[in-house]
């Protein structure tokens, strides 16, 4: 087991950063204290799914039919912004930090894990879960 933290490229900073600064504030003004974003990747394929909010007293709530803005990051290094609903644009945060933290998440045995985001302090936690094949090896001699 590893408990070392993974850096960001600094672009993949800035864009986390833009996006933290468009969904926090919706957030706060919804009441939503936590908002948890599970994901499964494995076999070339990968899922960000479970999005679910949570007001100040633990009880799950709807996340509210609002627009907000996305930022991506490029291949190059540029961030794409858009405005696209709070619910999606969540799911696209996600998916973006785990492409740039743990690039190959989705493929071969890949991972699982959760992002949580925390309203109040503003802060964002990824935790990540590799999938390992090993093998166990015995050799006999007949």
């Amino acid at each position: 087991m590893s408990d070392t933290a993974t850096a960001a490229p600094p672009a993949a900073g800035s864009a986390f950063d833009a996006c933290k600064q468009a969904f926090f504030p919706i957030l706060a003004a919804h009441g939503i204290a936590r908002v948890t974003i599970g994901y499964n990747g494995e076999g070339d394929e990968g899922q960000v799914n479970d999005v679910a909010a949570f007001d100040e007293a633990g009880d799950q709530v709807d996340l509210p039919a609002v627009d907000c803005e996305r930022h991506q990051l490029g291949f190059d290094g540029t961030i794409a912004s858009d405005v696209t609903d709070l619910a999606s644009a969540l799911d696209s945060f996600a998916t973006e930090a785990l492409c740039a933290l743990y690039m190959g998440w989705e493929d071969n045995a890949g991972s699982c894990g959760e992002l949580e985001i925390l309203t109040a302090p503003r802060t964002v936690t990824l935790t990540h879960n590799w999938r390992i094949e090993t093998f166990d090896t015995t050799i006999s001699e007949l």
